[in-house]
């Protein structure tokens, strides 16, 4: 029993690293994006 919760908390934990990573990216295009939006000063 102990096994498998600790095996589904792994898997649990990769996923939200997993996706923090891939929405950290987005964030990162999101923001170059918008600067080169932006117009020249």
């Amino acid at each position: 029993m102990m096994m498998a919760f600790e095996q589904i908390s792994l898997d649990l934990l990769v996923d939200i690293f997993l996706y923090k990573n891939t929405f950290n990216k987005k964030r990162k295009l999101v923001k170059i994006i918008s600067f080169k939006k932006l117009p020249k000063h």
